[in-house]
């Protein structure tokens, strides 16, 4: 390609949107796509320990998560994933050890950027008979439809050989094609692991693919095999508080959250 255009460099770590390790705040993983960068970081000056009380009292701590991702137009990532897993600091400990309970939101997707198709396609019957064969002339018909693509982001608990939920799994997929496809904006997430007043670990690492114009499709791996892992003690310092009220609204609470990310953004929660 002859020539050359200068193009302002963006400094993902600069932009007001993408704030990581801002005081208490933890990433818990990073990735580099090339020129994408993604962190999910643990919002340690939101988090709260407590308690709730139904079904039964129980010991747990509120974590919010800050899913941070930056996609230029020219580096479009597929997808990106991570996965985290709660575990006992203390291998020999005693007790359930550590369980999710609550995470939210389920699914976001985004505003759909639609693309308008036409179609044509043409009728010849053909016909035969004594002396005679051929076309019957023809009948052409155009057909018009709409094609969505959105981005799509998806959060969701599994269980571990025992059926104890430890396990926390989110996927952002991209939009895939539209003028809308650079991508640069926090997603908020919550959830609510019991602990039984005992310290444990959260440990976390991140995967995707990516599509480049000159490379095509590649499957990156970021991070050691064993990935991040992050201590959390729960405060003996302070009165336990009752989060049962604040845990029944964070389904809520998360969706207002990520509407105020980009308020011109008309979200899908489902």
């Amino acid at each position: 390609m002859s020539g050359s255009t200068s193009q302002k460099k963006i400094s993902w770590r600069t932009l007001p949107s993408i704030r990581i390790d801002v005081g208490r705040d933890t990433s818990l993983g990073t990735a580099t796509f090339s020129k994408a960068k993604v962190d999910c970081s643990l919002l340690r000056s939101c988090s709260k320990w407590g308690t709730v009380s139904k079904p039964s009292p129980q010991a747990v701590g509120l974590f919010y998560l800050k899913i941070s991702i930056y996609q230029p137009p020219d580096c479009r990532l597929r997808y990106v994933e991570a996965k985290a897993e709660v575990d006992p600091s203390d291998s020999i400990g005693v007790g359930r050890g550590p369980y999710i309970s609550v995470s939210h939101p389920g699914q976001i997707c985004g505003q759909p950027w639609r693309e308008a198709i036409q179609t044509q396609y043409e009728i010849r019957p053909h016909g035969e008979g004594a002396g005679f064969g051929g076309d019957l002339g023809g009948v052409s018909r155009s057909a018009d439809f709409e094609r969505q693509y959105r981005w799509n982001f998806t959060l969701q608990r599994h269980p571990d050989d025992r059926g104890e939920y430890t396990k926390l799994a989110w996927k952002w997929e991209a939009q895939g094609r539209g003028a809308s496809v650079a991508f640069e904006r926090p997603i908020h997430a919550a959830m609510v692991v019991g602990h039984d007043n005992a310290p444990f670990t959260i440990q976390t690492h991140i995967t995707g693919k990516f599509e480049s114009r000159r490379h095509g499709w590649r499957h990156l791996m970021f991070a050691p095999a064993e990935g991040r892992v992050v201590p959390l003690e729960p405060d003996s310092t302070i009165a336990p508080e009752d989060l049962t009220e604040t845990i029944g609204g964070l389904q809520q609470a998360m969706e207002e959250e990520n509407r105020l990310q980009v308020p011109v953004e008309m979200l899908d929660f489902r």
